[in-house]
């Protein structure tokens, strides 16, 4: 089932926002090796059976030696659906796929957890996540 909305301009990019499941601006910032949950979205899966999440965020680290890490879990499952990295000190877009084709009707939650491998300071910026059809 497809839906058109109101479409919008990202990156350069066409966004139709019926397929924006969640999205934030707030910045969030973590100190560590140890993976710290700083954000988490709900969406519902139902009427539109999304096959997978496509996830965009943006991220920095304070030390280009280990890369910033942000690890993408969702229902409180222990594993990480992806880690996505970067050792610029400039926020850079980063982004993923998660595939969704078991997850089933209801309620879900993406997690973002940050953390940085040489114990500095990993930044959360951006983060977006689309349902694709």
């Amino acid at each position: 089932m497809s839906q058109q909305g109101l479409t919008i301009t990202r990156l350069g990019e066409p966004i139709d926002l019926a397929n924006v499941l969640a999205a934030d601006a707030t910045e969030e910032s973590v100190l560590g090796t140890t993976p710290v949950q700083v954000k988490d979205m709900s969406f519902i899966i139902g009427v539109i059976n999304y096959v997978q999440l496509s996830i965009e965020i943006e991220l920095k680290t304070d030390n280009v030696t280990n890369p910033a890490h942000c690890r993408v879990r969702h229902d409180g499952l222990g594993s990480d659906d992806l880690d996505l990295t970067t050792s610029s000190t400039s926020y850079v877009i980063l982004s993923g796929t998660i595939d969704t084709s078991a997850f089933g009707a209801g309620r879900h939650t993406v997690e973002f957890l940050l953390d940085d491998g040489s114990g500095e300071t990993a930044t959360l910026r951006e983060t977006w996540v689309y349902g694709d059809e």
